[in-house]
């Protein structure tokens, strides 16, 4: 934490993160149950080859007992390592009141997933798809202005996604022409809200989320299962709602 005496009002953190989690309990890709089982294990009774279940012609499509069982186990490893980084100023401006900015940001160091033991660690970070499964940029913050003058507030919100890979061209496994979105480019959000105190009692509130409607990338489903990737994106990364508006009021008794 850093405070000048020099600057009031103006703080700073800074903190550094390494978490591991062992037994992490994952979906192992399809693909890769048939590597192991073929290229490593070569007994049809091992762990990962009694996971395939063939038809009688020897298919692997049939019936809901055919084909390759990739139910999460708990046989994986995590690691995510990075630094989060906070600023907050808050300083007067005069008879127009006071100017409050703050920003917290991410930057991803590490992401490695390992799906089993007897398979590579992948290094994720910049990448999604259908190893990485999750959106997980290098960069990403968020940052508030707030001006604040009697009883009115305004805000203006600005959220940074940094750009992403898929996966298989970041590996090298694949090439970007393969692709008619390789890459998902960065993304920036704006929100602004406001409040306006109408009596000590009484607060009127108003806002509009995503205020240039940005649009959600759509990246087909080369990307990876519906679990993450509903509807050839990321809902819970991008806004797939469009610009928005909302409107309140707080009575205080």
């Amino acid at each position: 934490v850093f405070q000048p005496t020099f600057l009031p009002g103006f703080s700073a953190t800074v903190d550094f993160f390494d978490i591991k989690v062992k037994k992490a309990i994952l979906q192992i890709p399809e693909q890769w149950v048939l590597d192991i089982c073929y290229g490593i294990e070569m007994d049809a009774a091992g762990d990962f080859c009694s996971l395939i279940a063939r038809s009688p012609t020897g298919r692997l499509n049939g019936d809901t007992s055919v084909g390759v069982d990739v139910s999460r186990r708990n046989i994986g490893q995590l690691r995510a390592q990075g630094i989060d980084m906070g600023l907050q100023y808050r300083f007067d401006i005069g008879s127009a009141g006071n100017l409050r900015l703050a920003s917290n940001g991410t930057r991803q160091i590490k992401t490695d997933l390992q799906f089993a033991s007897l398979l590579p660690t992948n290094h994720c970070v910049g990448l999604v798809g259908k190893i990485c499964l999750r959106p997980d940029p290098k960069w990403r913050w968020t940052q508030t202005t707030t001006w604040n003058n009697g009883p009115l507030t305004l805000q203006l919100r600005w959220q940074y996604i940094g750009k992403l890979t898929n996966d298989t061209v970041g590996f090298g496994t694949a090439l970007a022409s393969d692709f008619v979105v390789p890459r998902i480019k960065a993304y920036n959000y704006f929100d602004l809200s406001g409040t306006f105190d109408v009596t000590e009692a009484f607060t009127l509130r108003a806002g509009i989320s995503n205020l240039t409607d940005k649009k959600p990338p759509i990246v087909g489903n080369d990307y990876g299962g519906t679990t993450e990737n509903s509807g050839n994106t990321y809902p819970a990364t991008y806004d797939t709602l469009g610009r928005s508006f909302f409107v309140g009021a707080t009575v205080r008794c």
